[in-house]
């Protein structure tokens, strides 16, 4: 049987395995929601898709079932709220479980999502919001965010707000969702449509808004299938933050499309042993993180640690020093 991501991606291979030619195959209305999540909702509904921890030791498992259901159930929502086709959605959320619903309710609606790190000040909140266009934001309750958050929306005048949690000026998003029926009407986008809107980092003058379609949801697949080496059964574990670019090219769009389980861990602060602990308990196969993680895990006793699951690592973000490169090898047996 075909891996199901040969749907929309043909490749040819030389006598060496490596990629002579490829093609894309997906039809106009292409939308990764409908197209991606939904079908494998019906074809592997009990397959684990998200697995989510946070550091204060609460734990969320999430099958494709889960996610075409909930996706569904929260688009609905945003519907019955009045968000419709380009309207503008902000996500302020941490690394919580979350995200991947409320993203993918928004490409099933054809909004466009702008995920933004929960620590921002109010004052970077207010200017994104602005410059965005955005109708409708939620958020979390870690660290400032909530409070932030709720004094950007006032000034900007963003009219929907949901938080994770019950907080004053917020409407409750999870009994909400749960409230909604799974049952959704096929909103029609085009591929070339925009469903992202990502900020820059603001080294140079203001941020400045960097938009995706539809169809780059499918272009994830090359660094989760050929940077990642991901496939079917994988045990993925990724660090970073969901305000971040990163997650959707090392967690999310191309990972799903290999039919990959996600692990994500929700934390604040860094700390070497909990990370080398999640990838024991859950026996991760494949790992990335940017270098300096890396040179904090090699200070580690990593015999300490049951690694043998992993069998892939990658790195990004920075330059990666050889030493750290030469001691994980050591260490691991990994390049």
């Amino acid at each position: 049987m075909a891996e199901f991501y040969t749907k929309f991606i043909h490749e040819t291979f030389d006598q060496n395995g490596q990629v002579s030619s490829w093609s894309y195959d997906y039809p106009e209305n292409f939308n990764y929601g409908y197209d991606v999540i939904d079908p494998l909702a019906r074809l592997v509904p009990n397959k684990p898709a998200l697995v989510w921890q946070n550091d204060r030791g609460a734990r969320k498992e999430l099958t494709f079932g889960d996610l075409g259901r909930l996706s569904s159930q929260a688009a609905r929502l945003l519907q019955a709220r009045g968000m419709k086709k380009g309207d503008v959605f902000m996500a302020v959320l941490r690394t919580h479980w979350a995200y991947w619903v409320a993203a993918l309710a928004a490409h099933k609606l054809g909004l466009i999502l702008v995920p933004v790190y929960y620590r921002l000040t109010a004052e970077e909140l207010a200017y994104r919001m602005k410059t965005a266009r955005v109708r409708c934001v939620l958020t979390c309750r870690e660290g400032p965010a909530a409070e932030n958050v709720l004094a950007a929306a006032e000034e900007t005048g963003v009219p929907l707000r949901f938080c994770l949690e019950q907080a004053p000026g917020f409407e409750d998003w999870p009994a909400a969702v749960a409230a909604q029926p799974a049952q959704l009407a096929r909103v029609e986008t085009r591929w070339d449509e925009p469903i992202l809107l990502y900020f820059t980092s603001g080294t140079t003058g203001q941020p400045k808004g960097v938009l995706h379609d539809h169809a780059y949801t499918l272009s994830c697949h090359w660094g989760a299938r050929y940077m990642q080496d991901i496939h079917d059964g994988s045990r993925h574990f990724a660090t970073g933050d969901t305000g971040w670019e990163v997650v959707s090219g090392t967690k999310f769009y191309g990972q799903w499309l290999m039919e990959a389980a996600v692990l994500t861990y929700d934390f604040d602060r860094f700390h070497a042993p909990e990370i080398l602990h999640m990838m024991e308990k859950y026996r991760v196969t494949t790992f990335c993180a940017p270098p300096t993680m890396y040179r904090y895990m090699i200070k580690e006793d990593l015999s300490q640690y049951d690694l043998s699951a992993l069998k892939h690592c990658t790195t990004a973000g920075e330059a990666l020093n050889p030493e750290v490169y030469n001691q994980w090898l050591k260490k691991t047996g990994l390049k």
